[in-house]
């Protein structure tokens, strides 16, 4: 760690360095680049650090949509903007300070034809994605790589004296756990000034063995909230999909499920903003605790977790929350003036309307504050002769 943190001393963001850290897996490369990324902003105050899973092109478009939810890029949620690019972009812009990017377990890369840079390959597909600026010789950033791939790390590395061969971690008398607690036993694992510990990048990113090196330290304030959009780790893993993640965080028995952040959204609304293959487990996990507020409002939509479901057409998780009989039915946002009920119907979801009119709670005159139209109005509206059947 001495000289990996010598040479980004070195530079000091003040030229481009790529660096590369190659070893066979569990040879605890991913411990060494997260504990680079919590003390690289010690040397650099102002340094923004941007943990990215290259492990495959899904993954690592996820991470690049999760760095732009971060910084609140614009365009980030329409779906005609490719959100690599536009990353990118920002990293491109010297006006953003100096940046850290760790791309973490890069297996195969190649080489663009078009612009002669490093591409992220998976499995000789022809979809490939830039892993580099556009600007790569800019002075503002840097990378670290992880990779169990020599040549692939070479190609991004750029020369040999900029790679790190990580030998295997003793299995002996030490467990790599043990090993990972000792590399961390003098670190402060608490918040630093932007208020993102270890703990809530690893959880994020869905770093399970990282999650539970951390958590066995014993050290971690597992319910810290990051300063920028007051979220917990838990928020984070359960906003990200990551059911391991999150039942370990419940087994420590110390967080708060029903922590809000400064959207007012709890754990459970952040877990349904995933595939239905992501959020069923973490929603179950959640509701299992028994102590899931269903009710709570965020701020930026006044909607409830059973409106936005009913909305998204989530069916199993509309009947998982309704089976609590905590969920209420006829909650109103004041955007729209809508149900649950009315979501449903608006968003064209036949089965939600039936389970929900089947509850025999649901308001059926209930009218929307934009046109005042009904749910009969919206279900007839909308074609739906099931919906209009069951009312």
């Amino acid at each position: 760690m001495s000289e990996l943190g010598r040479r980004y001393d070195a530079a000091a963001f003040e030229r481009f360095l790529s660096i590369a850290l190659v070893g066979d897996n569990d040879t605890g490369k991913s411990h060494i680049a997260l504990e680079n990324a919590y003390r690289s902003p010690q040397h650099v105050p102002w340094l923004s650090v941007f943990w990215v899973n290259a492990s495959s092109i899904s993954r690592y478009r996820r991470s690049y949509q999760d760095i732009a939810n971060s910084l609140d890029l614009p365009g980030k949620d329409d779906p005609a903007v490719d959100v690599v690019e536009l990353v990118l972009e920002w990293l491109a812009d010297e006006e953003n300070g100096p940046w850290l990017v760790i791309l973490d377990n890069v297996i195969y890369v190649g080489v663009s034809q078009k612009t002669g840079l490093p591409v992220l390959l998976e499995d000789d597909v022809t979809e490939t994605i830039p892993i580099v600026s556009s600007s790569p010789e800019a002075k503002h950033g840097s990378l670290l790589v992880t990779s169990p791939n020599l040549k692939a790390a070479m190609s991004i590395a750029g020369s040999a004296e900029n790679i790190f061969h990580v030998q295997p971690m003793d299995e002996g008398p030490r467990s790599a756990i043990g090993i990972g607690q000792n590399m961390l036993a003098n670190l402060a694992l608490d918040s630093p000034k932007d208020g993102r510990t270890p703990l809530s990048w690893a959880a994020e990113a869905g770093f399970v063995p990282v999650v539970k090196l951390l958590l066995t330290t014993g050290k971690v304030d597992v319910d810290a909230r990051d300063s920028h959009h007051g979220r917990t780790p838990l928020s984070s893993t359960a906003g990200a999909g990551h059911a391991e993640i999150v039942q370990l965080l419940l087994a420590t028995n110390k967080v708060d499920i029903i922590s809000v952040d400064y959207q007012h959204r709890p754990p459970l609304t952040w877990a349904l903003f995933n595939s239905p293959e992501r959020m069923k487990p973490v929603v179950k996990l959640l509701l299992a605790t028994g102590q899931a507020v269903l009710n709570i409002r965020d701020e930026t939509s006044d909607r409830t977790a059973l409106s936005w479901v009913c909305g998204m057409g989530h069916l199993e998780i509309v009947k998982s929350l309704l089976e609590t009989g905590k969920a209420d039915v006829n909650t109103i946002e004041k955007y729209h003036g809508r149900t649950p009920l009315s979501w449903a119907a608006f968003d064209k979801h036949q089965g939600i309307m039936k389970v929900l009119i089947a509850t025999g709670h649901a308001d059926l005159e209930a009218r929307d504050n934009e046109e005042g139209r009904t749910v009969l109005s919206l279900a007839a509206g909308n074609g739906l002769e099931a919906g209009v059947r069951a009312l």
